[in-house]
This record gives structure tokens, C-alpha cells and sequence, in this order.
């Protein structure tokens, strides 16, 4: 016979005792794991979406809309400039997680505003999506050597955004600043 003594308070104590008791074994069964109802992969965690903010600078109303309804259907904030200079006035006081950049505005131009933007040590690995009318492999050439991370030609389709936009955030969910 075993006893436990256990002090209860400050003065009181109480014994406990116990006796073996003799038990009986099942036989051993063999047991599986649950199937699991969710699995994650490298393919399925892009689904995982987290709130990334985005920073759509352009000239153009029309265009800049149609990025604000393109980006909320990807779960995705934004906000907008329209001018290089006003770009770079407000990635000076808040953190983008993307940037998608017209080239031809007034003022600086994309490829200097995104040369500008590269400066900052923030935004060295930020994606940069460059927006242009233009369809020149050379202009896309330019945008790389400024900084872009990637080139959309405007008017931006959908099915393409959808496309850049994914890849994009699986990038940002793997190597982002968030992750």
C-alpha cells in the first residue's frame, strides 16, 4: 500500500491512500490516423490569402478603377497616386506590399519612378507591376533595367491580372515581409 500525504492550507493535512488494483489489458488494436479534411501544398497555400495592400499609381481614372475592382476581387487594399511625385510622397510614410506603375505620366515618368522607388532599402524586393499602352519588347526591357518585377500591357484583362496577381501573392505569402 502506497500513501500520498498532501498538505491542504496552511496547518491541515490529508492522507490519501491507494491500493494497487488489479486490471485488465485489451489487446492491442491497430489505429490509423484520422484522414485530414484540409491539406496544404505549395499550390493550395496561394489560397491562403492574407491582406496584402497594394499602391496603384496611374494617371488615368478609368484605369485606376478598374485596378481598385481587380484588386478587391483578389482580397487585396489599395490605394492611389497619380503622379510619380505623389507615389513617392506616400511610400515615404506608409509600406506597400505591391506596387503596379504606369509609365507614360506627367511629371517622372515609370521608369524613374520606379528607379526612385528601388532607393528606398523598403522596397528592394517589393513587387513592382509596370502598366503600359506600349507592347515593345524593349519597353519592357526598360522597365526590368528600372526595377519591375513583372510588365502588364493596358487595357489590362482580367484573366491576365488574375494571373500576375496570383503568382504574385504566392510569392508574397512565401518570401513577402509578412511571412
Amino acid at each position: 500500500m502506497e500513501t500520498l500525504s498532501k498538505r491542504i492550507g496552511s496547518k491541515k493535512k490529508s492522507t490519501i491512500s491507494t491500493k494497487p488494483t488489479p486490471t485488465t489489458v485489451a489487446p492491442a488494436t491497430e489505429t490509423k490516423p484520422a484522414p485530414s479534411t484540409a491539406t496544404v501544398t505549395p499550390e493550395s497555400s496561394a489560397n491562403v490569402q492574407k491582406s496584402y495592400l497594394a499602391l496603384v499609381i496611374d494617371d488615368s481614372a478609368a484605369i485606376r478603377k478598374q485596378l481598385e475592382i481587380e484588386l478587391r476581387t483578389s482580397g487585396m487594399q489599395s490605394d492611389f497616386a497619380e503622379s510619380g511625385e505623389e507615389a513617392l510622397e506616400k511610400i515615404a510614410d506608409k509600406e506597400y506590399d505591391l506596387i503596379f506603375l504606369d509609365i507614360m505620366m506627367p511629371g517622372i515618368d515609370g521608369y524613374e519612378t520606379c528607379g526612385q522607388i528601388r532607393k528606398d532599402p523598403r522596397y528592394k524586393k517589393t513587387p513592382v507591376i509596370m502598366l503600359s499602352g506600349k507592347t515593345s519588347p524593349l519597353d519592357e526591357v526598360k522597365g526590368v533595367l528600372a526595377g519591375a518585377s513583372t510588365y502588364l500591357t493596358k487595357p489590362v484583362k482580367h484573366q491576365h491580372f488574375q494571373e500576375v496577381t496570383e503568382r504574385i501573392t504566392r510569392w508574397l505569402n512565401e518570401f513577402g515581409k509578412n511571412s
